[in-house]
């Protein structure tokens, strides 16, 4: 009979695992900060503010923020200069005259429509060395993470778990679509084979 690690041991483990995401999100967010600033001139708060309001039009600035986890003021100055460059567009909330609603301009599209093939090759290129069977395990290890952390330090309220759920949306808002994936296909000419080995797997997601 195999007995059960040393406390320890698996206090060890799950702190490094811990670690481990902190790492992956740096090196997420460093994979795409250098080129968005250098090509677009934006910050990655500002395209993650730009995707989910492409995918979720009409959403506030708490309710972007609550779906990214993020800082509230990153989000806040995000929406600033992108409202100042004319990409985002604002109405009164009528369920709460306090806030605002926000939504693409035709500009914001445009800027989303030109970034977005980038930001596909690196979603691409970031599962690529995963298999199919590990891209869905991990997803769903990660969804299951997120949930729980809402329950756990947000009081457990049924508003926290909801926040957590929305938050693991993200996992799949942020995955290029399917046909975002095959207009990039096409535009590659024959070189587009390559990718649809690797689409077929965030077609899981």
């Amino acid at each position: 009979m195999t007995s059960a690690p040393p406390l320890k041991q698996t206090e060890d483990s799950v702190n490094d695992l811990l670690s481990d995401v902190d790492v992956l999100a740096n090196l997420i967010g460093r994979a795409f900060s250098g080129q968005l600033d250098s090509a677009f001139g934006m910050s990655v708060p500002e395209w993650r503010v730009l995707l989910t309001l492409t995918r979720h039009p009409g959403l506030t600035a708490a309710e972007i923020t609550n779906r990214w986890a993020m800082d509230k003021m990153a989000i806040s100055r995000a929406i600033q200069r992108l409202e100042g460059d004319g990409h985002i567009g604002r109405d009164r909330n009528p369920s709460d005259r306090r806030s605002y609603k926000l939504s693409l301009t035709a500009s914001g599209e445009a800027l989303h429509r030109k970034f977005l093939p980038t930001a596909n090759k690196r979603y691409r290129e970031l599962v690529s060395c995963l298999t199919r069977e590990e891209l869905a395990n991990l997803r769903g290890s990660v969804e299951k993470l997120i949930a729980h952390a809402g329950d756990t330090f947000h009081g457990g309220h049924s508003s926290a778990r909801r926040r957590g759920r929305r938050q693991a949306e993200i996992l799949r808002s942020h995955a290029p679509s399917r046909r975002a994936r095959l207009s990039d296909r096409r535009g590659a000419g024959n070189d587009g084979r390559q990718y649809r080995a690797r689409d077929q797997l965030l077609d899981d997601l």
